[in-house]
C-alpha cells in the first residue's frame, strides 16, 4: 500500500517565496500582534500598580500572599509570552526588509539588529540551568552561561563572550558578515 508522505510545515521564508503577494498582509499581522502585546504589557503594569496600592495598606503578614496572588492571577495573564512574541515579530519584520545594496555583503543595519535578536538557544544546546558547552574547547561540564533575557553569553573558562553574532563566528569560524547571514538564513 502507498502510505502518504509526511507533511512538512513551511517556514515564513518558504511561504513568502511561494506567495509573495502575502507579504503586506503578513507585515500588517505581525505589526498588529506587536501592538496588541505592547498593550497587554501596559495593562499588566497598570494592574500591578493598582494591586501594589492595595497591598501597601494591607497588614504586613498578608502582603506576601496578596503580592503572589495578584501577580499570578491578574498580571501573569497579560504578560505571559508577550515579550517573546514582540521580539519574534520584530525579527520577522526586520528580516522582510529589502537589503541595502550600498553595504558590503548586502547586509543592512536592520539585518545586524535582527541577527542580534535571534535567540542564542537556537544556536547551541542550553541546559535547564542556562549553561552550554563552550565552542572554543572541549569541556566535561558546561562552562558557557547563556543570559536569555539579554540574549548574551559568557564562558567562564575562556573569559569571553558577548552576543549571538560572536557566538556564531566562534561556532562556524567565520567573519562578521557571514555570521549575520547565517543567523538570518541568507
Amino acid at each position: 500500500m502507498n502510505q502518504p508522505l509526511p507533511q512538512k510545515s513551511l517556514g515564513l521564508y518558504e511561504l513568502m517565496a511561494i506567495f509573495p503577494e502575502a507579504k503586506p498582509y503578513i507585515k500588517k499581522k505581525l505589526a498588529r500582534e506587536i501592538k496588541e502585546c505592547k498593550e497587554d504589557l501596559e495593562k499588566a503594569l497598570e494592574i500591578e500598580q493598582e494591586c501594589n496600592k492595595v497591598i501597601a495598606v494591607a497588614p504586613w503578614q498578608d502582603q506576601w500572599y496578596l503580592k503572589m496572588v495578584s501577580l499570578e492571577i491578574y498580571v501573569a495573564h497579560f504578560r505571559e509570552g508577550r515579550e517573546k512574541t514582540i521580539k519574534r515579530n520584530k525579527f520577522m519584520l526586520s528580516a522582510m526588509k529589502e537589503p541595502d545594496k550600498k553595504r558590503p555583503g548586502n547586509i543592512t543595519p536592520a539585518d545586524i539588529e535582527a541577527a542580534k535578536n535571534v535567540p542564542i538557544e537556537t544556536l547551541i544546546e542550553v541546559n535547564s540551568a542556562g549553561f552550554a558547552h563552550c565552542p572554543n574547547h572541549t569541556d566535561k561540564t558546561p562552562s558557557l552561561k547563556v543570559y536569555k533575557n539579554q540574549n548574551r553569553w559568557w564562558t567562564f573558562c575562556c573569559q569571553q563572550g558577548t552576543d549571538n553574532i560572536d557566538l556564531m563566528m566562534a561556532l562556524h569560524k567565520c567573519d562578521f558578515i557571514t555570521a549575520v547571514k547565517k543567523l538570518l538564513n541568507k
